[in-house]
């Protein structure tokens, strides 16, 4: 209601949209299995499953190929983020793009790593058959799975009606002999995680609250089947794992592993993407930007701020680009600082930063979408 009478602000769900965005475009691909013309089935793990875990994403895939060597890949975004938004004409646009694919790649039968994106199949584009890998592989799982120590099991938010994925999900912990600790609110009672519904992006404050009183539900360890859920549940220090890392021991990642920044969930899926050009495909990698090869030194305190401010390390390397070529910069101090600035899209970025033998040492980065009077901009 707000986006149609114009009562939301564009900065509050920016930067989840421009995450689609590039999730649908420099990270977006479609390919039939390695020498095949047409698939059976479509492995579609989700952009949060390629940006977090880009590895086990693979991994999944030879998994899948193995049981069905017409399996397929399609990397890309549900549209869930512009649905959440509000952005109707843009979310109608998304589900005719990807209806067009699926029936390009010959309507096949497309298998989800993400609860989200299952649900947003089911509800918006019945034509397409979908289903949740975790129902496949709940009747075979890998050999190379194994069990850990008692977790509690938390339900993404978007399964909370779908009780077959949920009843696989724990068939095939129980098969592999994991052990489970109850948890209050689970199944159809399930809770968010904290980022459902863009609500990380309209208030921090009150997803962190979200995330931190899910996460105290229970003295156990968790493990998830939602890759946003457990990149959430990570950030309050809680050990979490993905159902992956007990499924795929050759690549698992500790519980306690801190979750990847935004700036490296971009990179991860890009490369993803690149690997499997090169790698299965045998095909060129998509070219490297110009901007993307500068060497950037980021300490601990202004990764928490870019976090925080939802700057992307790619925008810094865009603005430090552009201020070397234009040769534009203000100086800050007598010590050799400089600021530069820069708009890319709605949003111009700010950055302050000292460059020593071909290296740039960020010390504070901000930006803003005001647009100051009189000027060029």
């Amino acid at each position: 209601t707000m986006v149609k009478e114009d009562r939301m602000p564009g900065s509050a769900q920016w930067f989840a949209l421009e995450e689609m965005r590039s999730a649908r475009t420099e990270a977006a691909l479609v390919r039939h299995a390695p020498e095949k013309d047409s698939s059976t089935t479509l492995f579609y793990p989700g952009c949060q499953l390629a940006g977090i875990r880009p590895q086990q994403t693979l991994r999944l895939y030879g998994y899948l190929q193995g049981m069905d060597p017409t399996t397929g890949l399609w990397l890309d975004c549900c549209g869930a983020p512009g649905h959440w938004a509000g952005r109707e004409e843009e979310f109608s646009a998304i589900l005719r793009d990807l209806e067009k694919i699926w029936s390009e790649m010959g309507e096949p039968l497309v298998l989800t790593g993400c609860s989200t994106c299952l649900k947003m199949f089911r509800d918006h584009l019945p034509k397409i058959k979908a289903e949740s890998v975790w129902v496949l592989l709940a009747e075979k799982p890998p050999v190379t799975a194994k069990a850990g120590v008692a977790m509690a099991l938390s339900d993404p938010c978007t399964s909370r009606h779908d009780q077959t994925t949920q009843t696989a999900v724990r068939n095939m912990l129980k098969s592999i002999g994991q052990p489970l600790t109850p948890l209050p609110m689970s199944g159809e009672m399930t809770e968010c995680c904290g980022f459902g519904g863009l609500m990380e992006n309209a208030d921090p404050k009150i997803a962190q609250k979200v995330t931190k009183a899910r996460s105290e539900q229970t003295d156990s360890e968790m493990l998830t089947y939602c890759a946003m859920c457990r990149n959430q549940l990570a950030r309050t220090g809680k050990p979490v794992s993905h159902v992956l890392d007990l499924l795929f021991q050759d690549c698992a990642h500790p519980s306690s592993e801190p979750p990847p920044t935004i700036s490296e969930r971009r990179v991860n899926r890009r490369q993803l993407k690149n690997q499997v050009l090169q790698d299965y495909h045998g095909e060129q990698r998509v070219p490297a930007k110009q901007w993307e090869d500068l060497t950037l030194q980021i300490d601990t305190y202004v990764s928490a701020l870019l976090e925080e401010r939802r700057i992307l390390e790619d925008d810094i390397r865009q603005v430090l680009h552009l201020t070397k070529k234009q040769k534009m910069a203000f100086l800050h101090g007598e010590n050799g600082t400089k600021i530069a600035s820069e708009k890319l899209g709605q949003v111009t970025f700010w950055v302050q930063f000292r460059e020593e033998e071909g290296e740039y040492y960020i010390e504070s980065c901000w930006s803003h979408r005001m647009i100051i009077g009189g000027g060029k901009r």
